[in-house]
């Protein structure tokens, strides 16, 4: 969630309602306003991230968020004031939603690791492939096979080069986002000490004008600062992302050595033991077991990436939008009438949510078996050992697509239902008209 949707929903909570009753009464429901009031400061803060001139701020953004989620817990678990604790469900279903915002991030985020990963899987396959082909194509004398080998070998060479090379380029780039990263967060604390200047001289000013001119110069410096504190974060996230890269790299280099230590020792297999050694390589198909143990590594690799990465946080955002709309639930149960139409289109709006996270969470699942059945196409994995595995994975995935595509129509098809109850003539009712269509496109994009 925006820092600009958390101020709507905290400034469109009414807590206008008279305080009655006795005393210890009028204290606690004054408690407990106070409280909330305290979780939006909160939430606030979490949304202000040129405030973060070092570290890590999606983890202090998160953090944050956590207190304002106690803090509203507790007014909740308080037994009066029921619109503070309708205001207090509402925040918490934003709190949900902003946690799997950020979870439905690191899982595009992590999806587009693994279509980095997977093409120095493809690669070695390819490269296997024609190593198999090099070797059947011999007649079977040991000259012609380890021939064979060694152009294997320089295959190798060649993936090994352009991987390096790619690191190469892609140090200089970490580095450069490693600099601008700290330039700009050293640009983002000056201008937030120039605006403490500029605050303690308001405070001395002489006159109003004064002061109104040193406010301008604060402000104008705070915005300088979030401006540099934005550079950096991107600066930051380059970075980041540029050393999965290079992660990703390194381990096709390992894959790579792995290989060549194989043709190695089928060469010398081949020089020691003279002909009848290069007639089991031809009739075994060119040791069709050639290179697949890396590329059983390479696989269980994506799948990890896929598990740990992708699965793992889209099944937490479902978890969150579907804590929001229970949230809500509660919400609506302790607000005043003239708010509960708001709460049910607010609702409405955390289902097309759901709706959007489930669409999501199938395409990915079809996107990665479909990657998985690529490789039980290569020729390479035709037959081998590690092919049955590869299916039952690929599988796998494939049927939770068809899982998750189910529930994220049976979510459309019950939100498309309550859109036409609420559409109308009034503002909550148009704005429903474009959920119905967030629904109808959620549903457009399922496989």
């Amino acid at each position: 969630m925006t820092r600009l949707k958390f101020l709507m929903l905290a400034g469109s909570i009414s807590l206008t309602g008279a305080m009655v009753g006795c005393d210890e009464q009028i204290a606690q429901t004054a408690k407990a306003r106070a409280e909330l009031g305290e979780a939006i400061t909160v939430l606030d803060e979490a949304e202000q991230g040129f405030a973060y001139g070092e570290g890590d701020y999606s983890k202090a953004r998160m953090d944050l968020l956590s207190e304002a989620e106690s803090k509203l817990k507790a007014v909740i678990a308080q037994d009066v004031d029921q619109l503070a604790k309708s205001g207090a469900h509402r925040l918490l279903a934003g709190v949900s939603s902003s946690k799997a915002n950020a979870s439905i991030d690191k899982a595009a985020k992590g999806f587009t690791q693994i279509n980095g990963q997977s093409a120095g899987l493809f690669n070695q396959l390819g490269t296997v492939q024609r190593i198999n082909a090099l070797i059947v194509s011999r007649t079977g004398d040991g000259g012609e096979i380890i021939a064979a080998l060694d152009e294997g070998q320089g295959l190798i060479k060649q993936s090994k080069a352009a991987v390096n090379a790619s690191l190469a380029e892609l140090s200089v780039q970490r580095e450069a986002a490693t600099l601008n990263a700290e330039k700009f967060n050293g640009q983002a604390a000056s201008h937030l000490t120039r605006a403490q200047e500029f605050e303690e001289q308001s405070r001395v000013a002489p006159n109003d004008e004064v002061k109104q001119e040193v406010f301008t110069k604060a402000y104008s410096a705070e915005i300088d600062a979030q401006e540099a504190q934005r550079l950096a974060q991107e600066q930051e996230i380059t970075a980041k992302l540029v050393s999965e890269q290079i992660a990703s790299l390194k381990k096709e280099i390992e894959l790579w050595d792995k290989m060549s230590a194989q043709l190695t020792e089928l060469k010398k297999r081949v020089e020691a033991e003279g002909a009848a050694a290069a007639r089991d390589l031809d009739s075994a198909g060119g040791e069709r077991v050639l290179g697949m143990t890396n590329v059983a590594e390479g696989v269980d690799l994506l799948v990890g990436l896929y598990n740990d990465n992708v699965d793992a946080n889209l099944a937490a955002a479902t978890a969150g939008m579907n804590d929001a709309i229970s949230q809500l639930d509660s919400a609506i149960r302790f607000a005043d009438a003239a708010d509960r139409k708001t709460l049910r289109f607010e609702q409405l709006g955390a289902k097309a949510e759901l709706a959007g996270v489930l669409s999501r969470h199938a395409n990915y699942a079809g996107d990665f078996s479909q990657m998985l059945a690529s490789v039980l196409e290569s020729p390479a994995v035709a037959g081998a050992p590690a092919a049955a595995e590869f299916q039952s994975k690929r599988d796998q995935y494939a049927n939770q697509a068809a899982e998750l595509a189910k529930q994220a129509r049976e979510v459309i098809t019950d939100g498309l239902a309550q859109t036409e109850e609420m559409t109308g003539e009034d503002v909550v009712g148009q704005a429903t008209q474009g959920l119905a269509q967030a629904f109808r496109t959620y549903g457009d994009q399922l496989n």
